[in-house]
């Protein structure tokens, strides 16, 4: 399967069976499932998520977990493709309690905007224990994506048009692998 960042919070996960777009900047992206971190009008997919949950579409698992209060309230969304457990986190201002990150389920692949404080984004990515980490490049005053890095002790990271996913077993095991699509 293949993983492409479409700008901002957005990315399109295709396999052979099923795309999923996360957080959709207009509706001329299609997809077969639209997962929605936050509220917006676009709609692009056959099924669109943007309520807390748990859903089943086309053998793909949701679970969309309410983070922040009142008017700042958004989702934490975790999606299994092809035995593959992604998590598409939203711009966030504090990393999700432990009851929140229980269920998200055993995540393999986060999707992480470049918006979130350094070490907020250092905290989603020890908390919920990924085998990948997709950065996106939107980082709005410069510093976020360099000194996150830092921490995670990753250096030169090239960016990348898509990321590939053979499968879970792919994935290595051992060590967090970062990717940067800009």
């Amino acid at each position: 399967m293949d993983i492409k960042w479409l700008g901002k919070t957005s990315f399109h996960v295709n396999s052979k069976k099923v795309s999923v777009v996360t957080d959709p900047l207009d509706d001329k992206v299609k997809a077969d499932i639209v997962l929605k971190t936050e509220d917006s009008s676009v709609n692009s997919g056959e099924m669109t998520i943007d309520w807390p949950g748990e859903y089943e579409s086309k053998d793909v698992l949701i679970n969309a977990a309410p983070i922040g209060v009142g008017s700042d309230e958004k989702r934490i969304i975790s999606f299994e493709v092809e035995g593959v457990r992604f998590c598409a986190v939203p711009q966030v201002n504090e990393a999700p309690s432990d009851k929140q990150i229980g269920e998200l389920g055993d995540v393999d692949v986060v999707l992480l905007p470049m918006t979130i404080k350094p070490k907020v984004a250092l905290e989603i990515v020890e908390e919920i224990d990924p085998r990948m980490v997709i950065l996106s490049a939107m980082d709005l005053d410069g510093s976020t994506m360099p000194e996150f890095l830092k921490e995670v002790g990753q250096t030169g990271l090239a960016p990348e048009d898509k990321v590939s996913i053979s499968s879970k077993a792919a994935l290595d095991s051992e060590n967090v692998v970062y990717k940067f699509m800009g």
